[in-house]
């Protein structure tokens, strides 16, 4: 599993789990906890369960630590930024 970057407005994770049996999603959020370093009980999928678009609700982690984290792990370094547990692009 990667952190490829933004893309359209979304942080785009390649995940190495097939998306059988909710397989994938598991794998993202125990992906994303390890990234942040918390645990996975703080990682929740809000809506998308059964979609390839995933909005994730994190706590535990103050956001700016959040963005820089992530900011360090994606392919492009995209600026982004949290907002309520979703990730965005910032407009320049």
């Amino acid at each position: 599993s990667a952190v490829l970057g933004e893309y359209r407005g979304r942080l785009k994770i390649a995940l190495t789990a097939p998306p059988i049996d909710g397989r994938a999603n598991e794998a993202l959020i125990e992906f994303v906890a390890e990234l942040l370093d918390i645990p996975k009980r703080h990682v929740t999928i809000l809506s998308g369960a059964k979609s390839k678009q995933k909005t994730l609700l994190i706590v535990g982690i103050a956001e700016a630590e959040c963005v820089r984290r992530l900011q360090a792990m994606s392919a492009s370094n995209a600026d982004l930024r949290t907002r309520r547990g979703n990730l965005f692009k910032v407009p320049t």
